[in-house]
Order: structure tokens, then C-alpha cells, then sequence
């Protein structure tokens, strides 16, 4: 194998079945197949492990208290802010779904998105009618977003009903 030394830190190092490429300290392989690993890409899932009740004609933040497969550090549980701090620039794929545990009489729009700073990012809405079936859908707003290092993205609903809703 060989390593070759540039300007700014890169190197590359190859040989005859692989080759690994290290960037301002994260690292990555190329195989000789083309298949490229990134073992150091950000991602998590958060979600809520009990209910968070959401007051109608207002903008509520999500405060997610649970992470899976936390990789980056984007997300803690022990702040109360509901914000994802992105660790990285590059292209993301974010998403939200949110679904209220009991409509019964609700009427109205039920709207979640997501927010970088106070631009919405991506978003859906839906319209509720009044029910008592429970076997409605969740509204899910997801998209694949360019973000930059210190970004801070946080989900957010807003709905309309006559009254607070648990979700």
C-alpha cells in the first residue's frame, strides 16, 4: 500500500483490494468494487415515550425524550429544547410523524413540521373530521434537506381543534 500526503490534511491511502481516504479526521473505505462505507455518518431517531399534550391554535415544539441509533450527537434527551444540532454539512434525510392518541369529536387541520431556526423546512398538513374511529393515519412531513454545521432543527405541530390533543 501507499499513502499520499496534500495540502490541508488529506491523505489517501491504497492498495491492492482497498483504499481509505481520511478528511479532516473522519474516514471513510472505498473498496476496489466501489463500495464506499462512512461508519461516521450522523444519524438518529428520537421519539416519545409518553404522551406530550398539544394546546390548539399554536405552534407546539416536540420534545422528544428517547434516542435510537444515535450516531453524531444530534439530539439529547437531557435538555428540554427539542432541538437537533447537526454535527455536519451535507444532504439529510429528516422526517416527523406524529399522531394525536384520541381525535373523538376533533375537527380540524393537524399540521407537522420541521423548522431550521424559523424557516420550515418541510411540512404537511392534514384535516380532521369529526370521528371516533381510531384507525386514522399520523401525518408524517419528511424531505431531503442541504444543512450546515450548527443548524438547529427542531419539529413542531400546530392544530386546531376545539381543545388540547395528546400525541
Amino acid at each position: 500500500s501507499s499513502t499520499v500526503l496534500g495540502a490541508g490534511g488529506l491523505s489517501v491511502t491504497y492498495g491492492v483490494t482497498a483504499g481509505s481516504i481520511a478528511i479532516s479526521g473522519s474516514t471513510f473505505t472505498v473498496t476496489n468494487a466501489g463500495v464506499i462505507s462512512a461508519p461516521s455518518q450522523p444519524g438518529v431517531r428520537a421519539y416519545l415515550g409518553s404522551d406530550q399534550v398539544v394546546a390548539p391554535n399554536i405552534y407546539s415544539i416536540i420534545y422528544f425524550n428517547n434516542n435510537d441509533y444515535q450516531n453524531g450527537n444530534l439530539h439529547s434527551t437531557t435538555n428540554s429544547s427539542g432541538t437537533f444540532i447537526i454535527p455536519a454539512t451535507g444532504l439529510y434525510f429528516v422526517s416527523c410523524l406524529l399522531k394525536p392518541d384520541q381525535l373523538g369529536a376533533a375537527v380540524g387541520r393537524f399540521i407537522v413540521s420541521i423548522v431550521n431556526g424559523s424557516s420550515v423546512i418541510v411540512g404537511n398538513e392534514t384535516q380532521f373530521l369529526a370521528s371516533t374511529d381510531v384507525n386514522y393515519p399520523g401525518v408524517y412531513a419528511s424531505g431531503m434537506v442541504k444543512l450546515t454545521v450548527g443548524d438547529q432543527l427542531k419539529c413542531q405541530c400546530y392544530q386546531t381543534s376545539a381543545g388540547s390533543l395528546n400525541i
